[in-house]
């Protein structure tokens, strides 16, 4: 089982494109807000996510982390509102998530650099095992894989492609 983890603000511009882009790959959608004026826990509803409040505490690993432990599923994709699953990368996901427990994987994050304004490709580690042991670290740039190590998790990179609007 898959479960997207969220954390969001005021993002009813991106949310339903995000979560039309994993509609189909996912089994639980954990959605956090902390804090919207707008439609956005709305729009999470409507797409059958399991919505939750948290105050913000200018700490992106408290929320990221509240997430994760309302989140039931063995497996963790997190994104951004402002993100999209690939669709060529749903059977990858699915795949992925059929193997071991003990490996996290890196997906490859392609946006447009404003300041150059050329394309970018960056990896990051966006989907993982569920674990006790597996938070994250750091309130601003919050981090996922200094525990992912020291919980022995094996970081392998993947073509699971993520786009950054």
């Amino acid at each position: 089982m898959i479960t997207l983890s969220m954390i969001v603000k005021d993002e009813e511009k991106f949310l339903s494109d995000c979560l039309a882009s994993v509609r189909n790959v996912v089994d639980e959608m954990v959605i956090v807000d902390t804090g919207s004026a707008d439609s956005t826990k709305k729009i999470a509803e409507e797409f059958g996510a399991k919505t939750f409040d948290f105050k913000w505490t200018n700490n992106f690993s408290a929320a990221r982390n509240f997430a994760l432990k309302n989140s039931t599923g063995d497996w963790i994709l997190y994104l951004d509102a402002d993100e999209r699953l690939n669709s060529g990368s749903k059977e990858l996901l699915l795949k992925l998530a059929a193997g071991s427990k003990k490996k996290a994987y890196s997906c490859i994050v392609n946006s447009i650099d404003e300041i150059k304004n050329r394309p970018s490709r960056m990896d990051y580690v966006r989907f993982f095992p569920r674990h006790p042991l597996v938070k994250f670290e750091g309130a601003v740039h919050e981090q996922i894989i200094p525990s992912l190590l020291k919980s022995s998790h094996e970081l392998v990179r993947s073509e699971i492609e993520i786009i950054h609007l």
